[in-house]
């Protein structure tokens, strides 16, 4: 299995991208790590149900916009508040560390390596600079792929 590293900046983009090329996306494994940044898994799919490669991806999105504007000590009420406005919001996933894909299948590398893009929004480039600034830990994913690399 090779691991392919690379820059996006607009998930969502990224991930009706790797559609279009004809194959099926499957949202997997979801987290939300301690600094409101968020990391997901996605399973791509070959036209006869194969795994061809999986994409893993450290990002914020509107809820981590929504979330950096309030207060230092929000209460539960303010943070729940913004959480439920944010749904009428436009949705978008902004990458703060390369993305990562799993290519069971190296014939799809030419592929998605050619991908580039620039962020959904404007909202969506603060957000990720905002993220770095503050982060203490802002290479999270590229860290523990190392070390599944070392096995």
């Amino acid at each position: 299995m090779k691991i392919l590293k690379l820059m996006v900046k607009d998930l969502n983009r990224f991930l009706k991208y790797v559609e279009r090329l004809g194959l099926r996306v499957s949202e997997g494994e979801h987290a939300v790590l301690t600094d409101d940044s968020e990391v997901g898994t996605w399973y791509v799919y070959g036209s006869e149900g194969k795994l061809v490669a999986e994409i893993i991806a450290h990002y914020v999105d509107t809820h981590y916009q929504v979330l950096m504007k309030l207060s230092s000590s929000p209460s539960d009420s303010e943070i729940i508040r913004v959480l439920i406005e944010s749904k009428y919001m436009r949705f978008w996933r902004a990458p703060v560390e390369p993305v990562y894909i799993f290519l069971h299948d190296e014939r799809l590398e030419s592929q998605v390596a050619s991908y580039v893009d620039d962020y959904e929004c404007q909202e969506a480039a603060e957000a990720v600079q905002h993220y770095l600034s503050k982060s203490k830990e802002p290479n999270v994913l590229e860290k523990a792929v190392r070390s599944i690399e070392r096995g």
